[in-house]
């Protein structure tokens, strides 16, 4: 399904690049204006499955400095007596899940076309468990006109902080139905396109890209692996290697005449 999908985006791109090849702008002129975005997203994150919608902004400041705001819920609906989950986790079930992310961009470059981006994000879920955890962004960005499209490239880490159990407490985590799911302290690298495919009436159309790879650490026994304070070695956590990849459309507001083919 990964391979169809990503098969389905690569000839979007190819058509998008050939329909625009002959109106491309080549100069280095940004469009640095106000930006409200809504779409929606999805795909598989470390074995979970998710379909989000989103909304967002983008808030260039002085030319060299912009602030980014979005969230992006996945819901449960009910349709006709038809419980139609959104997210689903493995060995936990199904549910719904938010992701809330703030975070600022210097571009650096004389060119202004390299930046550096730092971000935050809160990520809860609720599906046989409730939980939230916290992720540190840091990347990269190269803007450019690819493949006859103005396009943001982003390489980057991440992690996750603020870790622990949600009951906390040895005292706690023994109370009857208490949550003693451990958080697996992700880290690791990844990758991010965001596009330009074209105007339509007054916005613009975008395609996203977002792949990652990290370390994880497996479901432990809290009691005995340290995260209560008690640590036997042989009960100590295992880890893994995962990742995943997400694509996504959206819907950029308002249209600015005249640099819909100029990065952003």
């Amino acid at each position: 399904m990964k391979r169809v999908a990503l098969a389905v985006f690569a000839v979007l791109f190819l058509f998008a690049s050939i329909g625009k090849a002959q109106t491309t702008s080549t100069a280095t002129t940004y469009d640095d204006h106000f930006r409200l975005l809504a779409g929606t997203h999805g795909g598989s994150d470390f074995s979970n499955l998710f379909l989000s919608l989103d909304a967002g902004m983008e808030i260039p400041v002085a030319k060299r400095l912009e602030f980014d705001l979005s969230d992006g819920y996945s819901p449960v609906v009910h349709v006709g007596g038809i419980v139609i989950p959104f997210e689903q986790h493995a060995n936990l079930g199904t549910g719904s899940a938010n992701v809330a992310s703030g975070g600022v961009l210097v571009w650096v470059s004389p060119g202004r076309s390299l930046g550096l981006n730092g971000s935050v994000d809160y990520s809860s879920y609720s599906v046989s468990i409730h939980k939230g955890s916290y992720y540190a962004h840091g990347d990269l960005v190269w803007r450019k006109v690819a493949w006859g499209m103005p396009t943001r490239f982003s390489f980057g880490y991440f992690r996750q902080f603020n870790n622990g159990i949600a009951c906390g407490t040895i005292a706690a985590c023994s109370l009857p139905g208490a949550n003693g799911t451990e958080t697996d302290h992700v880290q690791g690298g990844e990758f991010g396109m965001v596009t330009r495919m074209g105007a339509v009436g007054p916005t613009v159309i975008r395609m996203t890209f977002n792949t990652n790879v990290g370390h994880v650490l497996t479901q432990g026994n809290q009691f005995c692996d340290g995260s209560l304070g008690i640590y036997i070695p042989s009960c100590k956590r295992g880890s893994a290697v995962g990742g995943g990849a997400t694509m996504g459309v959206s819907f950029e507001f308002p249209r600015h005449r005249g640099l819909e083919n100029n990065p952003f």
